[in-house]
């Protein structure tokens, strides 16, 4: 059965959730359109993650979307737009990771090791408590909140999960970043100049330089979480997105 409404799927970042969006943005998405936050598989590439979302659309009946991705989910969104252009309305990115560094280097020796209980219940906690910390500046986050999240994204399994997407994506990125100057449907970005886990220089900057006609909404506010964006910003990203490929607005009612 094919779906006559506008369709938004949202690709959260890794560790992350479906709910990672403010309550406030996803109660409006899913009360107005076709709105689908499903938990990742991971662990795959980033082009079989895009087939993933393909097939996603195929067993829903939905033509086209609009992809709304944060952090890593900005890999796999723009690897969609490079495979599957004609299924896209538009991109949305969050926080994009979508450039190496020279510190970004596939790791075959610590997924290994942190399967161990004992190094993942200290160096692995330890390391996702940190970089935890680090994706909520500037904002203060509850020391108890912060300790359930580590102890959830600390478990063996967990971590291992991470470890595999992170070296999937680092692999495959390094000849997939050439090419997002070949992305032609509108695209938006939202970041902030707060973001510890994806610099804004590094990033979201740059990867407006690349895509052609691609609008950067910088919130000097905000760090790296998908939550901390304001709707105002994103509702402007929906409009750019509506804009360049229907030439009007969605109501702000």
């Amino acid at each position: 059965m094919t779906t006559n409404r506008k369709s938004f799927i949202y690709l959260h970042g890794s560790p992350g959730s479906p709910t990672d969006l403010s309550p406030e943005i996803r109660f409006n998405l899913a009360s107005r359109f076709n709105f689908i936050a499903d938990q990742r598989r991971g662990s795959t590439s980033l082009r079989d993650q895009a087939s993933q979302v393909r097939r996603l659309m195929d067993d829903r009946g939905i033509h086209s979307s609009t992809l709304i991705a944060h952090s890593l989910g900005a890999g796999i969104a723009l690897c969609f737009a490079l495979q599957y252009p004609k299924r896209l309305d538009g991109v949305i990115l969050i926080s994009p990771w979508a450039f190496l560094r020279p510190t970004d280097k596939v790791s075959k020796l610590v997924p290994k090791l942190l399967q161990i209980p004992l190094l993942a219940k200290t160096l692995g906690a330890k390391a996702i408590r940190a970089n935890l910390a680090r994706s909520h500046f500037p904002r203060p986050v509850r020391s108890e909140a912060l300790s359930a999240l580590t102890e959830k994204y600390s478990a063996p399994e967990a971590i291992t999960r991470i470890l595999a997407e992170k070296n999937a994506f680092i692999s495959e990125m390094r000849n997939q970043q050439n090419r997002w100057r070949e992305i032609r449907c509108p695209v938006a970005i939202i970041a902030g100049p707060h973001d510890q886990i994806t610099p804004f220089e590094f990033q979201a900057a740059p990867l407006q330089k690349e895509i052609p006609n691609s609008l950067l909404i910088q919130d000097p506010r905000v760090g790296h979480l998908a939550s901390q964006i304001r709707p105002a910003d994103f509702y402007s990203a929906l409009n750019h997105i509506r804009i360049a490929s229907e030439g009007e607005a969605y109501a702000t009612n």
